[in-house]
C-alpha cells in the first residue's frame, strides 16, 4: 500500500510536461496542465449573458489536429486568426458546466499569468 501511495503522489505532482505536447497527444493528459503550440482559428471575444463577464474562445490547430481553447477575460496580448501562439492551461477530454458539455478543451484561464496562458510564438 505504501508503494502505491508513493507512486500516486509522484504521478500527481509531475505537473505540466516540460515542453509543449502535440495537440494529437492531448488525450493522454486529461485534467492536467499542458502547453501546446498552434495557429489560432475561429477567434471570438464574447460576454457571458448571465454574468456579463468577458471571455474568449478559439480553436488551436497544429496542421493535423484541433483543440478548443477557453479563457476568462481577454488575452494579455493581441491575438487574431492565423497567429501562432503557445497556450498553457488545463486540458479536459470532456466536462459539463450547467447543462452544457464541452469536449477537447484547454482552459487557459487557469494559468496565473498576465497573458492568461496565451503567448505569441515567432
Amino acid at each position: 500500500m505504501t508503494a502505491t501511495l508513493i507512486t500516486l503522489l509522484v504521478i500527481g505532482f509531475q505537473g505540466a510536461p516540460s515542453k509543449p505536447v502535440l495537440i494529437g497527444d492531448l488525450a493522454k493528459y486529461d485534467k492536467q496542465t499542458v502547453t501546446v503550440v498552434g495557429k489560432v482559428d475561429k477567434y471570438q471575444e464574447r460576454v457571458a449573458k448571465s454574468s456579463q463577464k468577458p471571455y474568449t474562445v478559439f480553436d488551436l490547430n497544429d496542421g493535423k489536429h484541433n483543440v478548443h481553447v477557453y479563457l476568462k477575460g481577454r488575452p494579455g496580448t493581441k491575438v487574431k486568426n492565423g497567429d501562432k501562439v503557445k497556450v498553457t492551461g488545463v486540458y479536459t477530454k470532456e466536462k459539463t458546466v450547467g447543462s452544457q458539455t464541452f469536449k477537447n478543451e484547454i482552459d487557459a484561464s487557469s494559468d496565473k499569468v498576465k497573458t492568461n496562458g496565451v503567448k505569441p510564438v515567432k
